[in-house]
């Protein structure tokens, strides 16, 4: 096992998805678990890597033409100068706060 303090969880595929993921994790000597867990966990780090742009655009979509209308009228500062760099880690602890 993974470690002592292992949780067990359980998820909804469809058969296909369970097929595919288990017929992909066999081709690498995987588990179907061993395989989703690694993957999972990569996937994340790989994500903590991201810079905040690279994060908004892979995982939120962009506004309406109305919000966006509306963020036009502010006139908001797209320069660069006197930026800084917050990483998604700074972010969601400040959220958390």
């Amino acid at each position: 096992e993974h470690s002592m303090n292992t949780v067990r969880k359980s998820i909804s595929l469809t058969e296909e998805e369970a097929q595919t993921i288990s017929r992909y994790a066999h081709s690498v000597n995987k588990s179907f678990s061993e395989f989703v867990r690694e993957t999972v966990l990569s996937q994340i780090e790989a994500d903590k890597k991201l810079s905040l742009k690279e994060y908004l655009n892979k995982y939120c979509d962009f506004v309406s033409a109305e919000e966006q209308a509306d963020y036009d009228i502010m006139k908001l500062d797209k320069s660069e100068e006197g930026a800084v760099s917050i990483s998604i880690e700074e972010i969601l602890r400040l959220a958390n706060e």
